[in-house]
Formats: structure tokens, sequence, C-alpha cells
């Protein structure tokens, strides 16, 4: 214990040790309200401490701790009742782990893992802490002193989850407050503006307290969504890594012990499915799916996950990104899509709907071009955008619930919501999966400074990029582009799609673009070469549409950036949207 160095986080953590269920719950009962309490970073020792005190439990620092030694070796008969192979990006998810090699060895931090429970420390006293522990303490002081007029930055307001007995470290903490602070309320409108169950913040939390599996696996989800909202189509951190590589170690321990999946174990390979496709870093996502497909059938279908209806619509929102990259479903049923379109004379509904929209809009609705439920759609934002009107944020239908608090709504999936984007190619017509694509992209980024993406933005950003960027330039196409029939209000709701494909690569700083949205906006000159050749002729097609003081000035910024488009092509270009 003495060699072991002390740790640089700047809280304390409670580690309980071994106790009945009852004590388990009070203790989870008590970190909930201590969470509660903690809301800004200077408060965070303070109300540690009463917790603490309160609690009766021993509070110790956080300290290094040499990785716990490896599981003994499973035969392969151990894990056969589930009759199937999970693989990593290196390595089968199920074997044993004598047979493999585990990315975790090189991929822990040598300076930020935790105590585990269970786990013997000394009291908290002054010859413990070290010299060193006091110089920190003293800089600690200084710092805060030097800063003490500045601005607090919105890191690490939350502390969750320090009552877990699971293995910790800074970037845990991290993921929790992103997904908790940026990701949660930024996900909002396009759940409720698609009128769409959110099981996103449930199934999440739940992932993150069923088991050691589903709390790595969730919390390497978290990181590569911070990630990505950082940096668009990068590569996973080694902190991403080494949860991804927990996660797969204990989901073998847990199935060794299982004649049938549980929702936790759903939940674990759900995860670790959505990180390989999030990366795109896996050859092996097509079998995962698979097995994950049989797993459910297993545990009884969809239906039989319980949570009233939650985890069902979890899985359901997932089958949609994976029917969007791959072309057909893995856990659900293909949508039966026959779109109804209006006719002439137009209901009294009818009317007074249309003239709620953008004029672009209404025109394409005129021509009858739109079917009715993606009217209904183009109106559900529309309301949105009234209502949030004059505020910086999203203002919800019901301005006082909890956004925690999920609850269960008209549609399980995006799938059901705009049945026009799984539908075949054939019945839907050009425009309307571009467009269907887009409002999703345009619920994600207009009412929020910070850019949170997620399974659902990611995987719509992918799609669409990769359908515009597959488009023939005009000067090689075999066909006509846009048709001789298409209207000029069709063609200018097709730059608005470009524009909102476009803006969603913009980088967290604000003002410039991805590789990949570079090669797109040089695309999008060559394809409107007279739309985008005045940027105020440009904007007046853009303001027919749903736009923003924020998009105009974000297009005005990187318009140039074309010009520094790397040497890749718009066919690498679309290959690395897609992730490959």
């Amino acid at each position: 214990m003495d060699n072991q160095n002390n740790s640089t986080l700047l809280f304390l953590v409670s580690t309980p040790q071994p106790l009945d269920q009852r004590s388990r719950e009070l203790l989870a009962s008590e970190g909930k309200s201590h969470a509660a309490k903690i809301s800004h970073p200077v408060n965070r020792s303070r109300g540690k401490v009463e917790a603490n005190a309160a609690a009766g439990t021993e509070s110790r620092e956080i300290h290094l701790s040499p990785p716990p030694p490896p599981p003994p070796p499973q035969r392969p008969e151990q894990v056969a009742c589930f009759d199937c192979s999970l693989r990593s990006p290196t390595h089968c998810l199920l074997l044993p782990r004598s047979e493999v090699t585990d990315p975790s060895e090189d991929l822990w931090p040598s300076n930020a893992r935790s105590t585990r429970s269970g786990s013997s420390r000394p009291p908290r006293t002054q010859p413990h802490l070290g010299s060193r522990n006091v110089r920190l303490q003293t800089q600690r002081r200084r710092h805060n002193q030097e800063n003490a007029t500045k601005p607090c930055l919105p890191v690490l307001r939350l502390d969750p989850l320090y009552w877990l007995p699971y293995e910790k470290d800074q970037s845990t903490y991290e993921a929790v407050d992103y997904f908790t602070n940026i990701v949660v309320p930024a996900q909002e409108p396009i759940y409720e503006i698609l009128n769409v169950t959110s099981s996103y913040i449930s199934f999440s939390f739940a992932c993150l307290t069923n088991g050691e599996s589903s709390y790595h696996a969730a919390t390497a989800d978290m990181l590569v969504t911070s990630e990505q909202l950082r940096n668009p189509g990068c590569k996973p951190s080694l902190s991403v890594l080494f949860h991804q590589a927990r996660a797969i170690e204990w989901l073998r321990r847990e199935i060794s012990n299982l004649k049938q999946p549980t929702n936790a174990v759903l939940g674990t390979i759900l995860f670790l499915i959505v990180l390989d496709i999030t990366t795109g870093g896996s050859s092996y996502v097509n079998l995962h799916g698979d097995i994950l497909a049989r797993l459910v059938a297993l545990r009884g279908g969809l239906d039989a996950l319980g949570h009233e209806g939650f985890d069902k619509a979890a899985f359901m929102q997932f089958d949609y990104i994976w029917s969007l990259a791959k072309g057909s479903s893995l856990l659900a049923p293909p949508t039966q899509y026959a779109p109804i379109f209006p006719s002439h004379p137009f209901s009294q509904w009818l009317v007074e709907t249309i003239t709620l929209l953008p004029t672009g809009f209404q025109n394409l609705v005129r021509q009858c071009l739109l079917p009715f439920d993606t009217i209904e759609l183009l109106s559900r934002v529309g309301d949105a955008g009234r209502r949030s009107k004059g505020s910086s944020i999203y203002v919800p239908l019901e301005p006082d619930k909890n956004p925690f608090h999920s609850q269960r709504r008209k549609y399980n999936s995006f799938s059901d919501a705009v049945p026009c984007l799984l539908a075949p190619e054939e019945v839907v017509p050009p425009l309307l999966k571009n467009l269907s694509l887009a409002l999703i992209l345009w619920c994600n980024k207009a009412y929020y400074d910070n850019r949170a993406s997620s399974m659902i933005s990611v995987g719509s950003r992918r799609v669409l990029t990769t359908r515009l960027l597959e488009l023939p330039p005009p000067a090689t196409a075999s066909k006509p582009r846009l048709s001789e029939a298409t209207s000029s209000d069709e063609k200018d709701c097709t730059v608005w799609v470009w524009l909102m494909a476009l803006d969603s690569w913009r980088l967290d700083d604000g003002h410039s673009l991805h590789y990949v949205g570079r090669e797109l906006l040089a695309q999008l000159k060559q394809q409107f070469p007279r739309e985008t050749a005045d940027l105020d002729v440009l904007d007046s097609i853009l303001v027919k549409f749903f736009w923003t003081d924020d998009l105009r000035a974000g297009v005005r910024t990187y318009w140039d950036q074309s010009s520094n488009v790397l040497p890749c092509g718009s066919a690498d270009a679309a290959n690395a949207a897609s992730g490959g």
C-alpha cells in the first residue's frame, strides 16, 4: 500500500465494503441525494464531506492500484449455451482470455486507476497522504486563489457515480458529466419533435448501474460520443479503448454463469456494437449484429424485455441506425411504406397547416410533392421553432417537465416516426429521404450552441453525407442530376439539404470544417454553380426554409475552406463519412 501513488483527482469518493442488499440500497439512496446536492465544482468537496459524514461511511481518496489479476481461463464449453461468437475489433468477446490478446493491458493510463470495491485502505490520515498530497493541496489552494475572479468552467458538475463499486477514472466522470449536461438537453428536441419515446436517457443510466460489463460499455459509448462532437470522424481515444476492453472482459465473466441472456448482457452487447458503428473500427460488426438478434430472440423477443417498453424502444432505435447503415433491419420487421400525397382542393386543416411553414416548404406542399407524414413532421418542427423563438435554448411542450424522466410517446423508433427512411428507393420520391435526414440534423443543432453528437445524429449525418457524395457530378452524369420536370422549389430544397449536411461537419470551434465537410462543400459548388456563386444569392434561397443566424454566420465563416480539401476525392470522403 505504501508504494502506491495518490490520485490526482480533486474530490473524494466513498468506497463501500461488501454489504447486504438493504445496506446497498441505503448507500445508493444516499449517493443519489449527494449527487443532487452537487451542482458546482466549488461545492463538490464540501458536499462530499457532508454526505460522507451523514452516511457514516468512511471517506477515502482515490488511490492508484495495479490492474486486478486476470480471470481464470474458461473452457469453450462454459459459454456454449449462447451458441455464438462475439468479437471485438481485435478478438472474440466470448473466447477464453488465454486465447486472445487483451487490449487493456497496454491501454490503462498509469495515473487514472481507482480503487475497487471491497479493497482495504488505511484511514485517510496525514501520514498516509504523505508530503506529495500536501504539496498538491497547496497548489490547488494557490490555483483557486489565482482564479477566484475567473468564470468557472462547466465541467464535472455532477458526481453521481461515487457510490458504485466499479473501476472509475477521470474519464468516467467526464463522460457522465458530458452526457448529463450536454447530450441529454441537446437530444430532447429530436425525441419530442418526432414524438419518439425517449429511451436514450433511461437506458443509458440503467446500463451504468446494472453490472460491470454494461457500466464499462455505456461509459465507452458516452466517451466516444463526446469525442465525436469535438472532432467528427476521429479515432477512439485510449480511455474509450480501455473501457471497451474492460466491458469485453467482464462480459465473458458474466455470461459464463448464465443460461439465458439478461437485459444487462444484451445492453452491453448493444453498446459495444454502437461503439463499433460510431468509430467504424470493427470488421465484426455484422457478426455481432447477428448474434444480438439471436440473443434477443432467445430472451423472448423485444416485447419480453420489460421495463414498460423502454428497453424495447432503445433496441428499436438501435435497429433504426443499423438499418440506415446496413440497408436491412436486424431486430424489427421491415416497415411497409405507402406514401399518401395531398390533392386539390386542400382541406381546411391542410391550408391552415401549410400557411405556418416557411415559403419553400409551402410551395412544395402546394405542388403535392410531399406526403402527409412529412407535412406533419414539418409542422412539428415549425411549432418547435415558434415555441422557442427568442429563447437561447429549446422550449419543450411541457417546460416544467424533468428531461431525465422518460415517458412513452407515440412512436418507439425513428423508423416509425419517419417511415420513408427505411422504405425501398422505388417507392420514395428522390427528395424525401434526404429531406427527412436533414430535418433530423436540424433538430439536433438548431437550439443549442453545444452540438451534442449521439448515435442518432452521427448515424443520420453519415447516411445523408454518403448519399450526397455519391451523386454523379453534372459533367459526367449519364442522366440529368435533376429531371427536367423538377421544379425550382425542389432544387432550392435540395440546396438546403446540402447545407444541413455540410453544417453538421462543423468542428467544435464553430469556424472550421472536418475534411469530409470540406469535400462536401466542394461537391456542393460543383453541383449547384449558379446557386453558390454568390453568398447573398445562396442566403436568399436558404431563408425560404428553416434557417437561423447561427447557420448563416457559420456558412460565411467556412465558405472558402473547400479550396483546402485534402487530396482524397469524393469516393474516399464518402467512405470516411460512412465509417470505412
